[in-house]
């Protein structure tokens, strides 16, 4: 063990998710769906311990719960579950399956009806016990309130499609296990699925048994039975890659299925309709929809209800990251602007989804990121290619301060759409929003499809010298996060009822704090009240529970851009010395700043904070959230320890500044380790001579071998 002494103490908060979009989902079917009757039923995970149930809730057209307030639970004993996949069962109620390892990896379905009551076996009916992997479950109704389910199964030891169905009553109506679907040489996944009229289904999956990946079909009947060649028929076989097909039905036994297509260079998007007897409609190996420089991905399908289909993209030509969309016709023929029609051009886009809206044209929503959280939107295009929405589309939340993703968008049967996105934040939360025909918001606010019933989160305890407790956490009412405090003393006896340390509108978050010397605390918290940027606020509490700077806080750094991750330590007279993890230039660029608040509340560095490192890229505070990162210099000052990602792997550093400001080592920091690999997650303890003892995760032995270094 090497050994590196500087210096140490206080907690870190830090929101790590604001860095970087979300990876798209495209083996996991959407977790929404309407309701048919202008509402949407939508699923999603709530953590229970190690573990998570499954919950789902129904919200009807003006976005009222239908349900329990929590939702539906459908599982409680889901162990490692994998993406939910839902579809109607035709009567106001969802079946959903998923993917557990509670009894040995096994699927599970089950279904819920109008009123929120689970029909089936409890915790569910078991599609397939493989002793091995059977996961991301796709699904499809097939038309009598049952539904057909298919997954990617590694029984054989590599991957191959199963499928099952299921009626009504939750019974399998196929072999044991589920009947192959293709189990050719090589691996098959990323399937997609669409019912075929019939009672049966048509899918479309990546297939490897070639030497580069192509995309192949396969329909099947109601009773299970194959109906076109064995293992498939070839949808697409050209040179290079064929990827990531995504399909819909355009009318009955007929798809339409797009993919990503490398055959000219870089990614493209290509489409091709099957016929019900497993033959191709259109030209050989399929139509290009849109062959632009710069390479597409992750295309999504949708009917247009005449025979053809709109497919959008995500898409990179010029340098940046946008949402196309076009349509091909029943003949094959691409329509609207060659390459497609641009929907939205910005830093990231990401996880989108197409809808039809019923008259001829599609509504598109996806998460996107312009060196901020990640925002979820929506556009409507006409049957001409026209988008009908606000240019750029219709933002759906742009208040929270949280990354939303994994958006999927339903049809309301009125041209409008009702679009559903997770919440990355501590609790589990779930909202959707209804975009009229005409791209208004329909509701006041996004709805709650699930909110964890939880409402204090991401306490933080300190002593307050005369061997009792302060304690501050973000409790939810009303819809947002306020900070709260209470003191207790040594005997457990509440000196502060209740400290309100900050409840202006919007969320405030991820609270840490530290003694003041005088049996009060400093609380210190990242804070969204304008809605566009978060910034770190702060707040002094007396001894007895009482306000001491201004209403609702101090601002710590009064500057465009966001401020997350703030720890903060004393600074032996009376204020506090707090860092944080700051993006703020046009670059985007991720850097460590620090303030040192006298007793007052006023800030003695410059305005804006002390830059502890300004070296372009990605300085990271922990990724764990409980870890210590920064301490106390004995001398008015602070050490702080960060990860820093600026080259080619991630090197721990750290910097001390002084009383005055000043900082004291290295320009951007000294090198505490840059061996080979990863050193991540550093955290400080005090070595009780004004210095600290760092210890860090460190990859330097290669692979997923991580170790302990300090």
């Amino acid at each position: 063990m090497s050994i590196f002494r500087v210096s140490a103490l206080v907690s870190l908060l830090v929101l790590t998710s604001l860095r970087a979009g979300p990876a798209a989902a495209l083996e996991a079917a959407g977790s929404g769906i309407p309701d048919g009757s202008g509402g949407i039923i939508a699923v999603c995970a709530v953590p229970r311990g190690e573990y998570e149930d499954l919950n789902v809730q129904r919200l009807n057209a003006a976005g009222a719960p239908l349900w329990t307030t929590a939702g539906v639970l459908l599982c409680t004993t889901a162990v490692g579950y994998s993406t939910p996949a839902l579809v109607s069962d035709g009567a106001g109620g969802a079946i959903v399956a998923w993917r557990d390892a509670r009894g040995g990896n096994s699927l599970y379905v089950q279904r819920v009806n109008a009123a929120g009551a689970t029909q089936w076996t409890p915790g569910g009916v078991v599609l397939c016990s493989s002793i091995d992997w059977s996961e991301i479950p796709s699904i499809v109704s097939d038309g009598a309130s049952g539904a057909i389910i298919a997954w990617r199964d590694r029984r054989s030891g590599v991957d191959d499609i199963y499928a099952q169905r299921v009626n009504a009553l939750g019974a399998t109506q196929w072999a044991v296990g589920g009947v192959p679907v293709c189990t050719a040489s090589g691996t098959q996944y990323r399937q997609t699925i669409v019912p075929d009229g019939s009672g049966g289904a048509i899918l479309a999956w990546q297939d490897h048994r070639g030497s580069d990946p192509d995309i192949y079909a396969q329909r099947l009947s109601a009773s299970g039975v194959a109906q076109w060649t064995p293992d498939g028929v070839a949808v697409c076989a050209a040179s290079s890659n064929q990827e990531n097909p995504r399909a819909d039905s355009c009318s009955a036994g007929r798809i339409v299925i797009a993919g990503e297509d490398s055959r000219g260079g870089s990614p493209c998007i290509y489409a091709q309709r099957m016929n019900s007897n497993g033959s191709a409609s259109w030209v050989a190996n399929g139509v290009a929809l849109c062959t632009a420089a710069g390479g597409q991905s992750q295309p999504a399908v949708a009917s247009d209800g005449t025979g053809g289909a709109i497919v959008s993209w995500i898409d990179y030509r010029g340098g940046t990251s946008g949402i196309y969309v076009r349509r091909v016709d029943a003949s094959g023929a691409p329509q609207w602007t060659a390459d497609g029609v641009a929907l939205r051009s910005v830093g990231y886009c990401g996880q989108q989804l197409i809808a039809p809206d019923r008259t001829g044209g599609a509504i598109v929503a996806w998460g996107e990121s312009d060196n901020g959280p990640n925002r979820v939107r929506a556009q409507r295009v006409s049957a001409a290619g026209i988008p009908q929405w606000n240019a750029g589309g219709v933002p759906l939340c742009s208040t929270s301060p949280y990354d939303q993703e994994s958006p999927t968008v339903s049809p309301d049967g009125s041209g409008g759409a009702i679009v559903a996105w997770n919440l990355n934040v501590i609790d589990v939360e779930m909202y959707a929003q209804r975009v009229s025909a005409a791209g208004s918001l329909a509701w006041s606010a996004p709805a709650a499809l699930h909110v964890d019933p939880g409402a204090d989160h991401r306490i933080a305890v300190i002593a307050d010298g005369a061997g009792g407790t302060i304690a501050t956490w973000m409790e939810k009412r009303n819809g947002q996060y306020d900070i709260v405090a209470r003191r207790m003393d040594a005997g457990g006896v509440t000196l502060w009822p209740r400290a309100e340390v900050c409840t202006v509108p919007g969320d405030q978050l991820f609270p840490a704090l530290t003694t003041d010397g005088s049996g009060g605390a400093i609380v210190t918290w990242i804070d969204a009240r304008d809605g566009s940027n978060v910034h770190l606020y702060a707040q002094r509490i007396s001894a007895s529970g009482a306000a001491l700077w201004t209403a609702d806080g101090v601002e710590v750094c009064p500057v465009p851009g966001w401020q997350i991750g703030a720890g903060i330590v004393q600074d032996g007279g009376g204020g506090a010395i707090i860092a944080w993890q700051d993006v703020r230039n046009p670059t985007g660029d991720w850097n460590i700043y620090a303030q040192r608040l006298n007793a007052s509340g006023v800030a003695q560095w410059t305005a804006t904070g002390v830059p502890l490192t300004t070296t372009p890229g990605y300085q990271a505070l922990p990724e764990d959230s409980r870890a210590d990162f920064l301490a106390p210099d004995g001398t008015g000052g602070a050490i702080v320890a960060w990860t820093d990602e600026s080259g080619s792997s991630r090197d721990i550093y750290a910097q001390r500044v002084d009383g005055s400001g000043a900082t004291r080592w290295a320009t951007n920091g000294l090198a505490v380790c840059t061996a080979t690999g990863d050193q991540t997650n550093a955290i400080a303890v005090p070595d009780g001579a004004n210095g600290i003892l760092i210890v860090w995760r460190d990859q330097r032995a290669g692979g997923n071998s991580n170790a302990l270094y300090a």
